[in-house]
């Protein structure tokens, strides 16, 4: 699975006592060929807290969907939602569904 970010922009932790700064990362691999929209980026990006990402299976090119409650596999600009934000709670990452508010692993 690849994450694409499509906010950029991390959201700044307000218990956070560290100066704002930022380090670029090199995604592990580079992609030829995408099937996101022009609209969205196209690049690997490593999880963050407060940022939303479209998260594509490298080998299909489908996306992890949420479509009538379920998660899948679908391919891009279907049905369902397929936008997530990286949220943290106590030091663990997930993934949240920004339309249902529901969590990715959670029953």
């Amino acid at each position: 699975m690849v994450l694409h970010q499509v906010d950029p922009i991390p959201t700044p932790d307000p218990d956070d006592n560290f100066t704002d700064s930022i380090a670029a990362a090199t995604p592990p691999e580079t992609l030829a060929a995408d099937t996101l929209t022009d609209s969205e980026t196209s690049f690997s990006s490593i999880p963050w807290p407060g940022s939303t990402f479209i998260i594509r299976s490298v080998s299909s090119g489908r996306v992890i969907t949420l479509l009538n409650g379920d998660v899948e596999l679908s391919a891009p600009g279907g049905r369902g939602s397929i936008h997530w934000a990286c949220v943290e709670t106590n030091g663990w990452l997930g993934f949240q569904n920004l339309a249902s508010g529901e969590f990715l692993g959670t029953t």
